[in-house]
């Protein structure tokens, strides 16, 4: 570069990330360039400073010299030489990381102030989001475009968005680029014909977790020092979609509304209980003493501390509405009755089927709605006003249910009695358990993690005060049971339980013959 006050823009292509902890070097104010870079060793990008040491003697460049660079972390920036203490000497620019020089960048176009290498990717994006929301959906429209009068070959594409979890993404050529498959990940290779782009629709499910914004990264780069393209957004985080009214459904039996703000952090009951939460290093929503909670689709599963001590419940917001949603509909329902002073409990456990708009329900879970006999069977025919199933059998007696969704799964929720009072909670049929991981919560007033195969169940309880408790179960079918009905005596004290899990919410309960009697655990697969 001749003369003293050029302007040039220098482009880097390295093939090695920096090093953590690399020693810095004092930077010269006559020359400072801040850009950023990327790292191949760990595909991920970052925005770093480079700082360019110049008329001090001491480059890496074995011809010495006067004006000399040290670029320490760069892929494109500008150097102005306006105050070179050497004016008409040449600049060399080196790329030297963890102390060791790994290439001269010493690139076509740094021989004046007007000449440039052909800038040959542009990247812009559309419709960007203005907000997001935690747990919901958002998209990205990033198009990669070659505007140069030559083929770019080996561009490597990275999409990236810190924050969110990748969900699908298409992609649109012209031009006679080819798209690259997308169906897992946006990280490719391709070559970009001149006057040809890509256009790239990104969707991402924002984390539940994420905090302040999110960031959206485009970049696009070559392996032929013929430029590179980027697009980088920070979009805020305004809302969770998870806050909003439910109906709660407690293990004494009780049905009360609950509002849950999980931007606040703060839930509050119909009854006036308020509950401050945080959110915990394992995902978990923590509230006072040992009380934890989880959030599949539409649903809040855990306990809380209240008159009955730290109680496990069920709360949901999206419900059927109509008998016609629901025919067809069979459940494995499980749940426990409580004496009129709470003292004592017992298990609950029976199939239940909505059939022509009729709740037909069996006397003995060891029956499949196929197999169970017609006199052990009773009948309710149903009608539904807003949310709430009424179900009148001949006499004239009546039960009161809603069934919740989440996502695909329905769960037959069902409180009541005037002197025992019912907490029933049905899981749609389905085939078994697979192996799977759940939060769990149990009327004996711990929390802990389970791990789920066809044939065992392996729970870690967090013990109040500190401790775990561990207990585990080999499973099997129960015998003449619904499918996806298992069974297993536990290691820890020989008591026998029963067991259904769907996609969103798992039950367990006491074998009604045995010491477990009564017990109920709540799960939410993670």
């Amino acid at each position: 570069m001749e003369g003293a006050g050029a302007t040039v823009r220098i482009t880097a292509h390295c093939v090695e990330g920096p090093k953590v902890g690399m020693p810095t070097r004092a930077d010269n104010p006559d020359a400072r360039a801040h850009g950023s870079f990327k790292g191949a060793t760990h595909r991920a990008v970052r925005r770093h400073h480079a700082l360019v040491q110049t008329g001090l003697g001491d480059s890496p460049d074995p011809a010495g010299g006067r004006e000399q660079g040290l670029i320490r972390f760069w892929r494109e920036f500008i150097i102005d030489t306006k105050n070179s203490r050497a004016a008409g000497a040449k600049v060399r620019c080196w790329a030297a990381f963890s102390g060791a020089l790994l290439a001269s960048a010493l690139l076509g176009g740094c021989s004046g102030p007007d000449k440039r290498p052909e800038l040959a990717l542009k990247a812009t994006s559309s419709d960007v989001p203005a907000s997001v929301m935690r747990g919901a959906p958002a998209t990205f429209h990033t198009t990669l475009t070659n505007p140069s009068s030559k083929t770019v070959k080996q561009v490597t594409i990275s999409e990236m968005i810190d924050g969110a979890s990748y969900v699908s993404a298409t992609c649109t050529a012209q031009g006679g680029a080819v798209c690259p498959d997308v169906s897992t990940s946006l990280w490719a290779a391709v070559d970009m014909p001149a006057g040809s782009s890509l256009t790239f629709d990104v969707t991402v499910l924002v984390n539940p977790l994420a905090q302040g914004a999110i960031q959206h990264h485009f970049f696009a780069d070559t392996a032929a020092n013929r430029g590179s393209a980027e697009v980088f957004e920070t979009i805020p985080v305004v809302g969770d979609v998870r806050t909003g009214d439910y109906l709660a459904y407690w293990r004494s039996g009780r049905q009360t509304d609950a509002s849950f703000d999980f931007m606040k952090g703060a839930f509050v009951t119909g009854n006036g209980n308020t509950y401050a939460f945080t959110f915990g290093a394992d995902g978990l929503l923590q509230m006072e003493g040992n009380a934890r909670f989880w959030t599949p689709p539409d649903l809040v599963v855990g306990n809380a501390v209240t008159d009955q001590g730290l109680e496990p419940f069920v709360a949901a917001r999206r419900f059927v509405e109509s008998v016609a949603e629901l025919d067809g509909a069979s459940f494995n329902v499980m749940g426990n009755q409580l004496a009129p002073d709470f003292d004592m409990a017992f298990s609950v456990a029976y199939p239940a089927w909505v059939d022509g708009g009729v709740l037909k329900t069996c006397e003995s879970m060891q029956y499949s709605a196929q197999t169970c006999p017609l006199a052990s069977q009773h009948h309710f025919t149903l009608s539904v006003s807003g949310t709430e199933f009424t179900g009148e059998d001949d006499s004239g007696s009546k039960i009161h249910f809603r069934v919740a969704k989440s996502g695909t799964s329905l769960i037959f929720l069902r409180v009541g009695g005037n002197v025992i009072q019912v907490l029933e909670i049905g899981i749609q049929v389905n085939d078994g358990p697979t192996n799977a991981s759940a939060f769990g919560v149990t009327s004996r007033g711990v929390w802990g993690w389970l791990s789920l195969t066809p044939a065992s169940y392996s729970v870690n309880w967090t013990i109040p005060g500190g401790g775990t408790l561990d207990e585990t179960a080999a499973l099997s079918p129960l015998a003449g049971a619904n499918p996806g009905v298992m069974t297993g005596q536990r290691s820890s004290d020989g008591a026998r339980i029963h067991l259904s899990i769907g996609a969103a919410l798992g039950v367990a309960i006491g074998a009604t013959e045995g010491e477990a009697n009564g017990e109920l655990q709540l799960f939410a697969p993670m």
